[in-house]
């Protein structure tokens, strides 16, 4: 769907409506839980392409804190919003921001460093096999698919994280365009076990898919990440990604507007 002629839009307003209408406090049962965290997700980044989303910063903490107090990565997450309209505010009045730089730098390394380290813990999670749980004396559960996706999407919020500094940290644009990069390849390594689990985590796979195309300007990566799109397209009979339309257009307005390079 789309609203008021933005990429993607319209569920997340509307869901944005449903939180408020709720409030911000945590969930009371595991279903609310998983409902929060799918809104969640899907209303941050959707906020990042359409300016009729309008939450404060501590409004984005309250909403991500709803699923979890503990997971640090949220609270670098709920920055993003902010900083991208204040960088595209002082970029596009030729004001250098000292202070936004700063602050940008440091959310980005922090963040590049949770998923570094949670990637680890991942992909020492998804060798261990029964035998070697029952030997160390841990539960062991067949959370491959999730796992696939889990690493995925934290490549993706590192796209998307590289790409803002990227557009306020402009001394810097070729180091976070070459992590941004890395992280797509990353996600293109990984497409094949996740593939092969569709379906499953369908909307952590769209998530994966469109960040990685964003966050690359590698024709040759960008061709492997259309040919999986036309997968997608064709296993469930619609022209969209999810709630995205993944028209080449659309996907470079996205990937201008994730660097702040369209002027406000």
């Amino acid at each position: 769907m789309s609203g008021n002629g933005h990429v993607g839009t319209g569920h997340a307003q509307g869901a944005v409506a449903l939180m408020r209408a709720r409030g911000f406090q945590k969930a009371t049962d595991d279903f609310e839980r998983v409902m929060v965290v799918s809104l969640s997700t899907s209303v941050l980044f959707e906020a990042l392409f359409n300016p009729t989303i309008q939450l404060a910063t501590c409004e984005w903490h309250a909403l991500l804190s709803m699923v979890s107090d503990t997971e640090v990565i949220f609270n670098h997450l709920a920055c993003l919003p902010e900083l991208m309209r204040r960088g595209k505010a002082a970029r596009y009045a030729s004001a250098l921001d000292h202070t936004l730089i700063q602050e940008a730098r440091a959310n980005e390394e922090s963040l590049r460093s949770i998923i570094e380290q949670s990637s680890i813990a991942i992909t020492t999670r998804k060798a261990m096999s029964p035998f070697s749980a029952h030997a160390e004396g841990k539960p062991y559960t067949n959370d491959a698919p999730l796992m696939q996706h889990v690493l995925c999407v934290l490549f993706g919020l590192g796209i998307v994280s590289a790409c803002i500094t990227s557009g306020i940290d402009l001394d810097n644009r070729d180091l976070y365009a070459w992590r941004s990069s890395s992280y797509a390849e990353e996600i293109i390594a990984n497409l094949q076990d996740v593939s092969e689990w569709y379906p499953i985590g369908s909307g952590l796979h769209h998530f994966a898919l469109v960040t990685a195309w964003l966050g690359t300007n590698d024709e040759a990566v960008r061709a492997r990440l259309d040919e999986e799109m036309a997968f997608v397209r064709n296993v469930t009979k619609r022209e969209s990604i999810g709630s995205w339309n993944t028209s080449g257009r659309k996907l470079l307005w996205m990937a201008k507007e994730l660097r702040l390079d369209n002027p406000p």
